[in-house]
């Protein structure tokens, strides 16, 4: 197992953001947000923790409300989390799962948008039985 080298959770105003990384340069982060989404370059650009970078994610398993999403249904705003490996010699960042963690807050929002429409749909219908009997 791994010895863990640092870790920072909660510290700022959401509570939400931490990193974990372990020795072999392996990462788990959350909280991070996104600020713009590039599909020709396969470019997220997010903050973190005060700092803003650039990040390739081609090929990268994007995974949002439970199910496998495409990089254009990342928004400005997404909050995400994401694991990794951070090359310390290179100073690279190689990228191996995000999860949207806002996606399923979307995708509920629109279920329950469509719940509301059919409702509306059920009770005028009923209004138009409730004259014909």
């Amino acid at each position: 197992m791994d010895k863990m080298m640092e870790q920072f959770e909660g510290a700022n105003e959401d509570g939400g953001k931490s990193v974990i990384m372990k020795s072999n340069g392996d990462f788990k982060v959350s909280g991070v947000t996104v600020n713009s989404v590039s599909t020709s370059t396969n470019v997220l650009n997010v903050s973190f923790f005060g700092f803003t970078r650039d990040v390739n994610v081609g090929g990268v398993k994007i995974i949002g409300g439970g199910n496998m999403i495409t990089l254009a249904d990342i928004q400005p705003g997404d909050k995400l989390t994401g694991r990794g490996n951070f090359n310390e010699s290179t100073r690279a960042i190689t990228v191996s799962e995000i999860r949207d963690v806002s996606f399923t807050s979307r995708n509920t929002t629109n279920i329950r948008a469509r719940i509301q429409e059919l409702w509306d749909l059920i009770q005028k219908l009923q209004n138009q039985l409730k004259g014909i009997l």
